[in-house]
């Protein structure tokens, strides 16, 4: 398998370290910043050097001379849409992070710009970590009951400030509730609390339950901390460094419980079922769900 990464951030790292760990023999890293892209590649070389990986780094025109198997999309979220329609004529498996596309940029039109990009593309997966690790969460339970009250608590080390935090931060809050809650139009009662530059505190209700979300962005800040409450309960994900990989746990009473990995859930999701076509329609559905659901959230901020 042949893939090219479109980015050179954090998360790009992520996706690249899954590709290996699945035996995918040859990734580019696209990038306009030839210093960053190749300091990457360097650094993936050097990381895996053992392995029977090769690592390439190039702009994006290569996309459109390699017919490569996979494309992912790790840029920016306002330039998600610029990377589909350079890729309009290719006909492989895209992997975007989410959003899939910025509700700031396209606003009322999004839908309608989605269903521009869905017709064009059949084979598009939009990344949703915290579904999988959402799933992980409810296994720690013998007998799991839908709460009736839930706050969630994301604060992370990121560069966006403002609405752009809802755009960016809400899908894994909205991905994480509605494993709980299964979202259909159901939020009512919004209420905004205390909203700041790089922070969003509100709640609304999805039938009878009372969600609470914070969500804050802040380029000092060290790691990201995400906390769960759950009625009267708290759980705390933790992550661990190894030289590659991140060990994630679930704290609960102050006891650390090993959960998988997020992204390696995905991925073993996606190379099991790529060649599925109902796979990708799950996940058009389920990406049609949040893109609502967010929007009508950013609007009510």
């Amino acid at each position: 398998m042949i893939c090219a990464i479109i980015g050179s951030t954090k998360i790009a790292e992520v996706h690249v370290n899954e590709f290996v760990k699945n035996s995918v023999k040859h990734i580019y890293i696209i990038s306009r910043n030839k210093k960053k892209r190749d300091d990457l590649k360097t650094k993936f070389c050097n990381r895996y050097k053992n392995l029977n990986t090769n690592f390439y780094s190039s702009d994006k025109n290569i996309l459109k001379k390699i017919n490569f198997d996979l494309i992912v999309i790790c840029s920016k979220n306002n330039a998600h849409h610029k990377n589909f329609e350079f890729l309009k004529e290719f006909k492989n498996i895209i992997i975007v992070e989410k959003p899939i596309i910025s509700l700031l940029v396209f606003k009322n039109n999004y839908k309608k710009y989605l269903d521009k990009i869905y017709e064009n593309k059949k084979k598009i997966i939009v990344c949703y970590p915290m579904q999988y690790f959402a799933s992980s969460f409810k296994k720690h339970f013998k007998e799991f009951t839908r709460p009736k009250k839930l706050e969630f608590i994301m604060k992370t080390k990121g560069r966006y400030n403002n609405k752009d935090i809802i755009v960016n931060l809400m899908p894994h809050a909205l991905t994480f509730i509605n494993e709980f809650y299964n979202l259909k139009n159901n939020i009512h009662s919004f209420e905004k609390k205390n909203i700041s530059n790089n922070s969003y505190n509100f709640n609304f209700k999805i039938k009878n339950s009372l969600i609470y979300v914070h969500l804050s962005e802040n380029r000092e800040r060290k790691k990201t901390k995400i906390l769960f409450k759950l009625d009267n309960n708290i759980f705390d994900r933790v992550t661990k460094k190894g030289i590659v990989n991140f060990q994630t746990y679930l704290k609960i009473n102050e006891k650390l419980h090993i959960v998988p990995n997020p992204m390696t859930l995905f991925y073993k999701d996606f190379f099991k079922n790529y060649k599925n076509t109902s796979f990708f329609s799950r996940n058009k559905k389920f990406t049609y769900r949040i893109m609502r659901e967010n929007f009508r959230i950013l609007n009510m901020i």
